[in-house]
């Protein structure tokens, strides 16, 4: 069981980060798009 915690606490660090990344790179890729078509 401490492994499976283990792991499952890791992919849920993995999951806020790369989420936070996702967010920022599509923030910064709308705000090109907007700034390129306006």
């Amino acid at each position: 069981m401490g492994f499976l915690m283990t792991t499952l606490a890791l992919l849920v660090c993995i999951a806020v980060i790369v989420g936070c990344i996702v967010g920022v790179v599509v923030t910064m890729k709308s705000k090109n798009d907007d700034h390129s078509t306006h």
